[in-house]
């Protein structure tokens, strides 16, 4: 997925990698957020389960899952684009 310039400059601010957003877009929940926007988030059922998967997999991932707990994206549904992102 494309990102924003300025979604660009708070992923590398907060510490955030490539596969960190990955994982949330693959295992998030997608709500809307206004009238052209989308919020990507784990819930805690949703965490658990790729808590698990990871563990499974022994992924090096599974160190950095605290990260993901709070991490949200906030897609453009316009141009389908990473608008910004943040814990």
């Amino acid at each position: 997925m494309i990102h924003t310039k300025h979604s660009q400059a708070r992923k590398q601010q907060r510490g955030i990698k490539s596969e960190d957003i990955k994982l949330v877009l693959d295992w998030g929940v997608y709500k809307r957020a206004g009238k052209k926007h989308t919020k990507v988030f784990l819930t805690k059922a949703r965490y658990t389960k790729l808590m698990e998967a990871l563990k499974k997999t022994k992924s090096n991932l599974f160190q950095r899952l605290d990260k993901l707990k709070k991490l949200v994206l906030i897609i453009s549904e316009i141009d389908n684009v990473i608008v910004t992102v943040y814990k």
